[in-house]
């Protein structure tokens, strides 16, 4: 089994509406071998871990960032891209919005050897959006009914052959509107 421990950054904030985003990725790669071949399904499997912290700053421009700590599972190994043309297949979707928020390339994970079955932590960089308003106020404003807003993202990964992990939904993130 190989256990792998991947930092994944996004170094532009999704826009106000949290469509776009440019990412780029660091990763430190930790493989341990172990003699025993894991019983893992080919379909990638995600645990929530945590926040590295609970408020966010609102803004456009990388204001604030947290971390979000995922652990996962896939028993062929195949989540990590390997061509440019790829398309991201970690995707961090809004709970607000149902809209994107960021989405990554995993890195590609060295195979090993005949059991390519792998488990990890991922630590996900994300940056700070803008509050929403319920009264239809524009997105980054401060109005001071609303000093804060609430969201929380659904996490999931996509393997190369095409599955869908679960979908996994962080801890409530609170917005400083001010």
């Amino acid at each position: 089994m190989d256990k792998i421990q991947l930092m994944l950054r996004q170094f532009s904030p999704s826009s106000a509406f949290g469509i776009y985003a440019v990412i780029s990725i660091a990763f430190s790669l930790f493989i341990a071998g172990c003699a025993k071949a894991p019983n893992y399904s080919p379909i990638p499997e995600l645990t929530y871990q945590g926040l590295n912290k609970v408020e966010l700053k609102q803004g456009e421009f990388n204001t604030d960032s947290l971390s979000i700590q995922v652990s996962f599972k896939d028993g062929d190994g195949d989540i990590g891209t390997t061509a440019e043309t790829e398309e991201p297949n970690l995707i961090i979707v809004d709970s607000r919005t149902n809209q994107n928020y960021a989405s990554y390339k995993v890195p590609p994970i060295p195979l090993q050897g005949a059991n390519n079955g792998i488990e990890g932590t991922m630590l996900i960089k994300i940056y700070s959006t803008c509050c929403r308003f319920p009264d239809g106020t524009p997105p980054c404003l401060a109005p001071p009914k609303f000093p804060t807003d609430k969201l929380s993202l659904d996490i999931y990964l996509v393997d190369k052959a095409g599955n869908k992990s679960n979908v996994i939904k962080t801890g409530e993130i609170t917005l400083l509107c001010q």
